[in-house]
């Protein structure tokens, strides 16, 4: 059986360390709160490999990267203080390819960071989230 597949979107402009380090708290978080689906942010890999979001051949590699990937999973995650122009991109670019294609945003929770979970007890099980 195929696990649904999730792309985490998360603001990379700006502050890029602190906006990457922020995105992998919450691709952890994601990872942990969903372990029957596959949440990736192959972006990240980009830009932690050398990739310049703020060089406009850079971005736009990132972006056709981004829409190539997105056109194989079931769902976006969008995490951060805010959607971002990237993230918009990558948001439409799902929606485009089917209308079955589920949005998450979790930016409306006005939250920088991901909410804090106790890693000792898991957060999905039988019993459904806490």
């Amino acid at each position: 059986m195929t696990r649904p597949l999730f792309y985490l979107a998360h603001p990379v402009a700006g502050d890029v360390t602190e906006n990457v380090a922020r995105a992998l708290r919450w691709l952890a978080w994601a990872r942990k709160t969903w372990p029957h689906h596959t949440v990736i942010a192959p972006w990240i890999a980009s830009i932690l490999s050398g990739d310049d979001d703020s060089n406009p051949a850079h971005r736009q590699a990132g972006i056709d990267d981004a829409i190539t990937v997105i056109r194989y999973c079931d769902g976006i995650i969008l995490c951060g203080p805010r959607i971002s122009s990237g993230m918009e991109i990558e948001m439409r670019s799902g929606l485009e390819k089917s209308r079955n294609f589920m949005v998450f945003n979790l930016t409306g929770m006005l939250r920088v960071e991901p909410p804090q979970f106790d890693l000792s007890e898991p957060v999905m099980g039988e019993r459904g989230p806490r």
